[in-house]
């Protein structure tokens, strides 16, 4: 091949490059060739060879001049997408190579003789998604910075403004900008285009690409022009070493018709491309969409992918509208991309995460699973009762059911022990016990009184008889035969007026009969004793007035 025209563009003032969906407030990082192809025929045609130009490039079929998409630069470090087969390194560590979409172009034969990156001497910068070297003062500056300028329509008449809208376009750091290559077919074809593709690009340069030309964006200063092998210079060997060749592309490529193209092996990736006609009887004019390979696709195939020009429509009759497909590839040795093509990937059958065979299906049994026993409520022990009272009745806990006697347990299923028939759970609580008032042991009452009469306490019902169970159905548990019922609450007894102790009867008197307190069904009057006459009219100590300890 021979040698190719570099061409740099230093940057004026913002660039705004459209991305594919066309949003206002988003701008792409890379000039794609397509573009570039456009804006260079525009130029072509100011310089009356726009039908020349036609010819040697979309009609042809071995197209004499092919054109790179513009990639990003800073200083002298020439950045580039690299070969999706190689990129990103399988490494880890603290870089993100897999946020770097450019890499410097020095970078490349590194990467094709598959050694390990140094991490301390690289760096991601992630706006501009360049990996960029790092120097004795840290990291070198990224080439451009994403702004965003605000603009509104103002009517000159009525001074009246429209609503504001912001645009986003890339602002570039001092010494960077953007760079493209142009390769020729033959040397007559280089001898007879590198001028006119040079006094092309002067005029782009004055004039602007991309958007916002109008107000001055897309300009730049006087370009600078190389010439050097492109092969050697991005792969760092003219010719691939020998082995398997694979396709580099550094443009985005419609394949032709022509070319023979392995499509179950490389690696590629497709982008939409569409935009907007320029043209006297067509401007604003969307045009169709059209899917290409874009950059940074690795291609196999027996020859240098040639790809083709499509012929989308024609504006109004005038002339017609073309795509640029025409593809520029760079020879690599092919390796076996990280990222598999689902062409090539078979599908497998779908196995379990805990697969067993047809002999340990038998040994590998799934245990029977047995519904929970019904939880036999746990009886409390009676409590000693104190002597000469009747035990309080028990009062089960509220939304618990009534207390049954202990069922007879079933019969359980052969071969599962009690422990594997009752379900696990937290362990149950007993309820507490009902507390026994505490009797406090009888004072000896002064000679000549009465004991004054013992008083329940206030609130205990009356006691009542142990309810006694009915028979239950045969195989039936008592949880399961009686459904819970809600628990009776007894209504409290009424209370017992409270008694006053008998005062001493003035000498002569005899005493008042004892009244058994109200509800007290177990108290018994007390006997009547006829007044003995006795010398002074003294009161008589009986022994049953004497005897300590003892109920009345």
């Amino acid at each position: 091949m021979p040698a190719a025209l570099v061409v740099r563009l230093r940057p004026a003032g913002p660039w705004r490059l459209g991305p594919d969906n066309g949003a206002k407030d988003r701008t792409d990082r890379i000039f794609h060739s397509d573009s570039l192809f456009s804006a260079i025929t525009h130029a072509m045609r100011d310089l009356g060879l726009v039908d020349e130009w036609i010819a040697a490039t979309v009609e042809a079929r071995e197209p004499a001049v092919r054109l790179s998409s513009c990639y990003p630069y800073t200083g002298r470090t020439l950045l580039i997408q690299p070969p999706r087969s190689f990129w990103p390194v399988a490494q880890g560590g603290k870089v993100r190579w897999k946020e770097a979409r450019f890499i410097p172009t020095n970078l490349v034969p590194v990467l094709l003789r598959d050694e390990e990156l140094k991490e301390d001497q690289w760096a991601v910068d992630p706006v501009s998604e360049c990996l960029l070297p790092i120097a004795k003062h840290g990291p070198v500056a990224p080439p451009f910075r994403i702004t965003r300028r605000t603009f509104a329509a103002v009517d000159r008449v009525t001074g009246s403004a429209e609503t504001a809208h912001s645009v986003a376009c890339l602002q570039f750091s001092p010494g960077a900008g953007m760079w493209f290559a142009a390769a020729f077919g033959t040397e007559d074809d280089r001898g007879l285009w590198s001028d006119r593709v040079r006094s092309a690009v002067r005029l782009l340069a004055d004039t602007g690409v991309g958007g916002g030309r109008s107000r001055g964006w897309g300009r730049s200063e006087d370009p600078r022009f190389e010439t050097a092998d492109l092969t050697r210079m991005l792969t760092g060997n003219p010719q691939p070493e020998t082995g398997e060749i694979a396709w580099w592309m550094i443009s985005l490529c419609s394949p032709s018709e022509t070319d023979s193209i392995d499509w179950k092996k490389g690696s590629y990736g497709i982008c939409t491309r569409s935009g907007r006609l320029e043209s006297m009887k067509g401007w604003g004019d969307v045009k169709p969409g059209v899917r290409m390979l874009s950059e940074g696709s690795v291609l196999t195939s027996s020859a240098a992918p040639s790809g083709a020009a499509r012929k989308l429509a024609e504006a109004n009759g005038s002339h017609a509208i073309y795509r640029s497909g025409i593809a520029l590839a760079i020879p690599v040795p092919w390796k076996e991309a990280r990222r598999l093509s689902l062409l090539s990937i078979e599908p497998e059958p779908a196995k379990a995460a805990h697969s067993t065979t047809p002999s340990d299906e038998a040994a590998v049994s799934t245990p029977d699973i047995t519904p929970p026993a019904p939880e036999t409520p746990i009886q409390e022990p009676p409590q000693p009762e104190p002597p000469g009272e009747a035990p309080p009745p028990e009062i089960p806990p509220a939304g618990d059911p009534e207390p049954q006697p202990s069922s007879i347990p079933g019969t359980e299923p052969a071969g599962i022990s009690a422990a594997e028939s009752e379900p696990p759970g937290a362990p149950e609580i007993e309820p507490p016990a009902p507390e026994t008032p505490i009797q406090e042991p009888p004072q000896p009452e002064p000679p000549g009184e009465a004991p004054p009469p013992e008083i329940p306490p206030a609130g205990d019902p009356e006691p009542q008889p142990s309810p006694i169970p009915g028979p239950e159905p045969a195989g039936l548990s008592a949880a399961e035969a009686e459904p819970p019922a809600t628990p009776e609450i007894e209504p409290p007894a009424p209370e017992t007026p409270i008694q006053e102790p008998p005062q001493p009867e003035p000498p002569g008197e005899a005493p008042p009969p004892e009244i058994p307190p109200a509800g007290d069904p177990d108290a018994q009057p007390a006997p009547v004793r006829e007044p003995e006459p006795s010398a002074g009219n003294a009161p008589q100590v009986t022994a049953e007035d004497t005897t300590e300890g003892q109920p009345s």
